[in-house]
């Protein structure tokens, strides 16, 4: 396990990163007390992927109806509430 100050992760992320990708884990320390472990997750990672039960292209074809809300006069509101 290799051992990094917060600094040295914070400068060299995509480094720190690359080497949990590879399986290697990282002991992040703060102020000379370890405050994290960074690990890589496993393939298997408890979720389980359930398909869709119809087609997604099929969103398209879906039928939606816009609420039409009463006009209103935005600057009016706001003006009456000031003044008052």
């Amino acid at each position: 396990m290799k051992s990094v100050k917060t600094s040295e992760l914070k400068a060299n992320l995509a480094k720190y990163l690359r080497l949990v990708r590879s399986g290697e884990m990282i002991e992040v320390w703060d102020r000379g007390h370890p405050i994290a472990v960074i690990g890589g997750i496993e393939k298997n990672h408890g979720f389980t992927t359930i398909p869709p039960l119809k087609n997604p292209a099929d969103i398209s074809k879906l039928k939606s109806e816009v609420a039409k809300a009463p006009k209103t006069d935005v600057v009016r509101l706001l003006l009456g509430h000031r003044r008052r």
